[in-house]
């Protein structure tokens, strides 16, 4: 197979590149490189540096493609501070994938996001109304609604919830909270709460969400699929889980941020069970053990 895959010099990307590789395939990548994860040091694919913005280099790459992998995306906290920007590469960028889809006859597994539903009521099936918080939430929702739209595109949508795991690296000034942390009490730094902790999310390792973005690739196309534990996690019990790894347990409170306004997050993972064959097989203290293996191992 060969697999273009947008933004996948990312976290997410550079786990699903390196597994489309092991498995053989070809895989040309897209990125920007503005969030560029400490991955891929031995380079067995074709890295283009550009943007999904640029229609012409989508329709371009997707000629000799077989599938689009589209990871693109701007971080919530850059499309808090540039929702024009985040809007161009979300939406636009979505849809000069479709476009490039379209023309050359080509599935597209797109990767959305569970911030769509905001502070809905848990566990959130992907038939509950979406509640869009954020610039980020509002253009993941609009993208899903331009691949609904091209109907002769085969697209296979998964709904990604808080993934962590190597390749995620604490450099990046927008990383996910556990690289942060782990990062931290590496360093035997206070870990920083934003609000009062009691806030909760629904970690998937990344090797899960690979998988599941492996299968929609079979399985999933014309689907809608949540992709996360269905197990709700605070944040402060997070912190307790790495201050325990690291032998530093200090914590430090400080006023909620702009992009901290979901208070409870867990996802009904039902439909990827049935449509996909797909549930995670990783606990949050094995992910969070097997990511600390691979922050020391690259320190």
């Amino acid at each position: 197979m060969r697999a273009l895959v947008t933004g996948g010099a990312g976290f997410i990307g550079t786990n699903l590149v390196n597994r489309l590789i092991s498995e053989g395939h070809q895989v040309t990548v897209l990125d920007d490189l503005s969030a560029k994860s400490p991955g891929n040091s031995e380079r067995r694919f074709r890295l283009v540096q550009g943007s999904v913005t640029y229609a012409y280099l989508v329709n371009d790459l997707a000629r000799d493609a077989d599938i689009i992998f589209h990871l693109a995306v701007r971080t919530m906290a850059l499309s808090i501070a540039d929702p024009r920007t985040d809007s161009r590469v979300s939406i636009e960028g979505t849809l000069n994938v479709l476009q490039a889809a379209q023309k050359f006859n080509i599935p597209v597994v797109y990767t959305s996001s569970s911030a769509i539903y905001g502070n809905g009521k848990p566990p959130f099936k992907e038939s509950d109304p979406v509640d869009l918080l954020t610039p980020y939430a509002a253009a993941k929702f609009a993208a899903e609604g331009y691949c609904s739209a091209f109907r002769d595109v085969s697209v296979a949508i998964v709904r990604l919830s808080n993934v962590y795991g190597p390749y995620q690296s604490p450099m990046n000034p927008y990383c996910g909270v556990v690289a942060k942390f782990m990062d931290r009490a590496r360093w035997k730094i206070p870990l920083a709460i934003f609000g009062n902790g009691e806030q909760t999310r629904d970690f998937t390792y990344v090797g899960d969400a690979v998988d599941a973005i492996m299968s929609a690739a079979q399985k999933g196309f014309g689907q809608v699929v949540n992709v996360g534990t269905g197990i709700e996690t605070s944040v402060k019990r997070l912190t307790e889980m790495v201050g325990e790894m690291f032998g530093s347990n200090e914590i430090e409170y400080t006023d909620r941020r702009d992009i901290d306004l979901i208070q409870r997050r867990m996802l009904d993972c039902s439909r990827a069970a049935q449509v996909l064959g797909w549930q995670a097989k990783t606990d949050l203290a094995t992910g969070l053990e097997l990511t600390r293996q691979w922050v020391e191992a690259v320190a």
